[in-house]
C-alpha cells in the first residue's frame, strides 16, 4: 500500500512538472528583414525559428527555417512581464547598421534575454546610443 501511494504521488509530481515545462516552452518563427548577429554568428535576412534546446530553457537554438544555418545560445535571464506582452516577437539591439538578437518574447508574459556576444559588447562600448528594433513572430 505504501509503495503504490508513493508511486502515485511520484507520477502526479512528474506530470505536473512536465506540464509546467511544456507551458513555458517556446517555438516561434519570424521573418527578419535584415542581417543580424547572434553569439558571434552573422545571419542574412530571412525566415528563422527560435526553439528551446535540451532539457530546460537555458539554451535556445536560433536557426534558418530551411535548416541551412543555426546557432545555440545561452539565455542570460528569464523575463516575466506583469502583463501579457501581446504577440510573440523578437527584439534586436541596433548599433548603427548592425543588429544583434537581444530578447525573445513568447507572446504571453514570459521572455528570454540572450547573452550578449563579445562582438556586441565591443561595439556597444564605442557607441553612445543603442536602438531597439522589434520583429513580430508567430507561435509554431
Amino acid at each position: 500500500m505504501r509503495k503504490s501511494a508513493f508511486a502515485i504521488l511520484a507520477t502526479l509530481l512528474l506530470t505536473a512538472a512536465g506540464a509546467a515545462f511544456a507551458g513555458s516552452s517556446l517555438d516561434i518563427s519570424a521573418d527578419v528583414p535584415f542581417a543580424f548577429t547572434v553569439a558571434d554568428t552573422t545571419f542574412e535576412a530571412g525566415k528563422y525559428r527560435v526553439i528551446p534546446f535540451g532539457q530546460g530553457s537555458s539554451l535556445l537554438m536560433i536557426r534558418r527555417d530551411d535548416g541551412r544555418k543555426g546557432v545555440i545560445v545561452m539565455v542570460r535571464r528569464h523575463l516575466q512581464s506583469e502583463a501579457a506582452v501581446g504577440n510573440p516577437h523578437l527584439i534586436f539591439n541596433r548599433y548603427g547598421n548592425k543588429y544583434f538578437l537581444s530578447t525573445v518574447w513568447s507572446g504571453s508574459d514570459t521572455g528570454r534575454e540572450i547573452q550578449k556576444s563579445r562582438h556586441e559588447r565591443e561595439i556597444a562600448l564605442g557607441v553612445e546610443r543603442r536602438a531597439e528594433t522589434l520583429i513580430a513572430a508567430q507561435l509554431r
